[in-house]
């Protein structure tokens, strides 16, 4: 029976089989696509997409298929697919990369180094000669044995003076970071690295709406679930598609079955339980269990704020509150600090013009968060020369950092030190930032970069050249970042 037909529905909705024509345009899903096939058209080799299981990687492949498979002529892409890469040495891999591109091999007993020879005279032929962009897209990554990546990286070898003659995309679930880490070498060559996320309250929403609408008859489209119906099915699947469309599915079911029109709380939360026992939880929850510890530590920074202040606290010297700030942030290699430290007033500073120089925004938001960090000052206006103020781990989205060339010019292990350093550079040109990151291998860093970046690596270390002031140190062009890296609000 097609039930979706009782419901006015013209197809299923929440089908389990990745339908390009119901991808739901979250806003991480179209960034994902649309970097993908730039970086394909402008042949820049090696991009890697990385998302737990349910995230909506395979759905996102196909919509990719779609959208490449439209171009003709000069903006034709050959397209070879790998759904599953668990090859058992590297000659069956050359073999089967040989069989895609429709090198034929059989009836000759060839070397893997005639193997790679082959490829490699394939993809000149249609790079070069005929101006074509080819595709390597290997669904289920994680799958990749190391010596398949070294295979793919003697691939990205293969290049004129202006591109890659072999596009690859890696879609693979979360433990390939652990490959990536493994070989540098090979993680060295990724022009992009995108990891989806699950979806939150509304986007999850938006997406059950979505699938009903496209899925409806024209002009029959209707809300089949109330609004805590929705809450319980975000409740329940923590926002991962794949687990989104597998009880929406029970849960239509389960409206057929008892004749209803519309689906509410009770009968989404017995779908969950009948479907299995027990679900992911939303990220947010996670999220706010975060916040309450931050919170925690901040306020416990802030009564031995007071408690310095009470037993007399010097003003030339570092106090207790600094040092036990640079001892939480120092501390905190594991997990995101919840304070970067703390900064001493030099005579006559106020805590606005530290406000400034530390982040150089007038966001209402983030100066309540410095302010409230600071209770013990009352006016803030008048501060003690040498008074320490504790600065807040205010993150910032990664999209307004990374994909970006940006150069370095000086870098500290404290925030004491890179205020220093732009204080005593403030007036002169080129313009710096103090910009605070973190991530597990190196714990908090604060970087001084010049504070335009640029398009290239080329206009990079062309303006690093030209660099000569004898304060700069560790001068150096960054354009990765580890992936757990997170920032913070800078000037």
């Amino acid at each position: 029976m097609d039930y979706f037909r009782l419901l006015n529905l013209k197809k299923e909705p929440f089908s389990n089989s990745p339908d390009p024509e119901l991808f739901y345009p979250s806003r991480y899903h179209v960034e994902c696509l649309q970097r993908l096939e730039m970086a394909i058209r402008l042949r820049r080799g090696l991009n890697v997409v990385l998302g737990e299981v349910g995230t909506g990687k395979t759905t996102l492949c196909r919509r990719l298929i779609q959208q490449i498979s439209t171009a003709t002529g000069s903006d034709a892409i050959e397209l070879h697919l790998v759904l599953d890469p668990s090859f058992s040495s590297s000659y069956e891999f050359l073999l089967a990369i040989s069989g895609y591109f429709g090198i034929i091999t059989e009836g000759s007993a060839m070397t893997e180094w005639q193997l790679k020879e082959e490829i490699k005279n394939y993809l000149f032929a249609k790079g070069v000669q005929e101006g074509k962009t080819v595709l390597l897209l290997i669904d289920e990554g994680q799958k990749l044995p190391d010596f398949c990546l070294e295979i793919l990286r003697e691939f990205l070898n293969y290049e004129t003076n202006d591109c890659k003659l072999l596009q690859i995309v890696i879609l693979a679930q979360r433990e390939f970071k652990l490959k990536m880490k493994e070989r540098e070498n090979f993680t060295d060559r990724i022009n992009l690295c995108y990891e989806l996320v699950p979806l939150g309250f509304m986007e999850t929403c938006r997406m059950v709406d979505y699938r009903i609408s496209q899925s409806s008859e024209a002009g029959s489209s209707r809300r089949l679930f109330t609004r805590p119906a929705l809450y319980a099915l975000y409740w329940a699947t923590g926002g991962y598609p794949r687990s989104l469309n597998m009880l929406c599915h029970q849960v239509i079911l389960g409206m057929i079955i008892q004749n209803r029109t519309k689906a509410g709380w009770s009968l989404v939360r017995a779908c969950a339980a009948r479907l299995t026992p027990e679900r992911r939880r939303p990220v947010v929850l996670r999220h706010v269990l975060v916040a309450i510890m931050t919170v925690l530590v901040v306020l416990y920074a802030v009564l031995t704020y007071y408690e310095s202040r009470v037993t007399g606290l010097s003003a030339k010297k570092k106090g207790p509150l600094q040092s036990r700030a640079m001892t939480m942030v120092t501390a905190q290699k594991k997990s995101p600090p919840p304070v970067l430290g703390a900064v001493s007033l030099e005579k006559g500073q106020t805590l606005s013009q530290v406000f400034s120089i530390i982040c150089a925004s007038r966001d209402q938001y983030l100066f309540r968060q410095f302010t409230g960090a600071n209770p013990g000052i009352t006016n803030i206006q008048i501060v003690r020369a040498g008074e320490p103020v504790l600065i807040p781990a205010v993150a910032v989205k990664k999209e307004n950092i990374t994909g970006k060339v940006w150069v370095q010019v000086a870098r500290t292990k404290t925030l004491q030190e890179a205020c220093d350093f732009f204080r005593s550079y403030s007036h002169s040109t080129p313009e710096v930032v103090v910009f605070p990151f973190w991530n597990q291998r190196e714990g908090t860093v604060f970087s001084v970069l010049l504070k335009k970046p640029f398009p290239d690596r080329e206009a990079a270390r062309i303006a690093m050249d030209k660099l000569s002031s004898p304060m700069f140190k560790d001068v150096k062009v960054i354009d990765t970042w580890d992936l757990d890296t997170v920032f913070y609000r800078n000037i």
